[in-house]
């Protein structure tokens, strides 16, 4: 991969990736001399084949992957920075060809978003108590909202529809995690992720109807939980620093050691 840094009075820039395509985005702002504040902001995580040089890049363990050597990097290098916050905007894309919120499509089956449970993200404490209100409010809502009413904001979803037993499971399920883990155990998670994504209903479903909005929280990512070894070489094919209007870029290879 490709690991550039744009430097300027009061931030610096990290993107990983390849030469042209950046999957990972994060933020420091810098304290008094050559240090840098404390909490750090991870601006953006994406997958995208083309995040590496040499091979196509793969979902799922080469997303963990180039986070891992993100967070071991910044821990290396910048030593004061003892924390990253970000907002959780993560999508699935299903082999329909539609996306999801997988952050909400795990949360809504296995109490934990995808990040908490594969890259140690914990709630950020401050917004514990948003977070908390929402959930509250959205189980209330399904010990509440009728079977009709559910199947009408799912417009009336054939595949969901067509699970055994779906009514008596809504109807017995205490929470949305219930209801829909079963969901997924008939589906598998493939046409799970078909399930939910298709007219977008669920994302719409959990916004408008729930009133549950990942946005409006944040998490914590702590770098020294990371560690990885990895190299860091010249920039082939191009410069390796340069500098235009008091912006100072650095670009390297970066490389996993395996």
């Amino acid at each position: 991969m490709v690991i550039t840094e744009f430097h300027t009075e009061d931030f610096t820039t990290i993107y990983i990736g390849s030469a042209t395509i950046y999957c990972v985005d994060i933020t420091l702002s810098r304290d008094i001399g050559d240090t840098y504040k404390s909490r750090g902001f991870l601006t953006k995580i994406r997958w995208d084949g083309k995040c590496s040089i040499n091979r196509p890049f793969e979902q799922g363990a080469d997303t963990i992957m180039i986070f891992t050597l993100a967070m071991t990097y910044v821990h290396r290098t910048y030593p004061t920075v003892t924390e990253i916050v970000f907002t959780d905007m993560s999508t699935r894309q299903c082999d329909n060809g539609g996306s999801v919120s997988l952050s909400a499509m795990k949360l809504f089956t296995e109490g934990t978003t995808w990040y908490e449970s594969h890259l140690h993200a914990i709630l950020d404490p401050d917004h514990q108590s948003t977070y908390d209100t929402m959930m509250k409010n959205a189980t209330e809502l399904k010990n509440t909202l009728p079977w009709e009413t559910f199947v009408y904001d799912t417009k009336s979803n054939p595949t969901l529809l067509g699970i055994d037993r779906i009514k008596e499971t809504y109807q017995s399920s205490e929470t949305w995690q219930e209801f829909f883990l079963y969901v997924r155990s008939k589906l598998g998670v493939s046409k799970f992720c078909i399930c939910l994504s298709e007219n977008g209903w669920f994302d719409n479903f959990l916004q408008t109807r729930l009133r549950f909005h990942l946005m409006s929280v944040q998490y914590l990512i702590y770098p020294s939980s990371y560690d990885t070894e990895y190299t860091l070489g010249p920039m082939k094919g191009g410069k390796a620093k340069g500098r235009s209007k008091g912006v100072q870029r650095w670009r390297h290879t970066l490389r996993q050691v395996r």
